[in-house]
């Protein structure tokens, strides 16, 4: 614990006002923001797949999700996370757990995404996107078919983002994609991504792995001046 919160004083200030930032570093490890209320900022400390949130001026963990291999938010009411056998667990403001257990049958769900209104986007261990209608999940088409190994996903602004690495293209190990009626069509020079509830778009660059953003109405990606000099590889949540 006294190893988080040394980092987390240092990325504090950045995490408050950038939430939805996932980092990786050299020394093995990852963590995310999950969400953008004051009241709830929680991690993944990926090494040991538990979820910590700050409270109180520490790091304290959280229960009920073990393994953790993805989290993420649109409000406290709709907090979700991975737990490590593939199936989904919601984040209870009341007992400030995890609780539950939310399945995609014959499926192993390996990350996930929350868009506006809590609608929750999913893909799976077999490579395959599925979207949750508010009863039942539903498997949307990809025309890439077996080619494509998923990634990641990002859902904002109206649009699908799915990170993957497609067999026979140019776009190296894995790259950003738009989903358009089953199609996946490139999406800049970037290696991951992730669109926060303000429609902000967070990028990774494939050439400098740095971070950068589009906020609505630029025309261009700017770099995000604070994390300039830190090399990351994932976004997200």
């Amino acid at each position: 614990m006294g190893f988080i919160n040394k980092l987390m004083g240092i990325y504090y200030s950045f995490l408050l006002y950038r939430c939805l930032i996932k980092f990786s570093s050299t020394a093995d490890w990852a963590q995310r923001s999950i969400a953008q209320e004051r009241s709830l900022r929680l991690i993944i400390y990926y090494q040991i797949g538990n979820a910590f949130r700050y409270q109180n001026g520490n790091w304290q963990p959280v229960t009920g999700c073990w393994g953790a291999t993805d989290v993420s938010s649109f409000t406290v009411d709709h907090v979700y996370c991975v737990n490590g056998d593939g199936t989904l667990k919601k984040f209870n403001n009341a007992t400030e757990n995890f609780e539950g257990s939310y399945r995609i049958d014959n499926e192993i769900i390996t990350k996930i995404d929350v868009a506006l209104g809590g609608e929750i986007w999913a893909i799976t261990e077999s490579d395959k996107l599925f979207k949750f209608n508010g009863v039942s999940w539903e498997q949307q088409p990809l025309a890439c078919g077996k080619l494509c190994t998923l990634k990641d996903i990002a859902v904002g602004s109206g649009q699908v983002y799915l990170v993957a690495s497609v067999y026979g293209s140019n776009d190296g190990p894995q790259s950003v994609y738009t989903l358009n009626n089953g199609e996946l069509v490139k999406f800049g020079a970037f290696y991951n991504i992730d669109v926060d509830r303000e429609g902000v778009i967070w990028v990774i660059s494939n050439y400098t792995r740095t971070l950068f953003y589009k906020r609505p109405g630029m025309r261009e990606f700017a770099e995000d001046a604070q994390m300039s000099q830190r090399v990351t590889s994932n976004i997200g949540g």
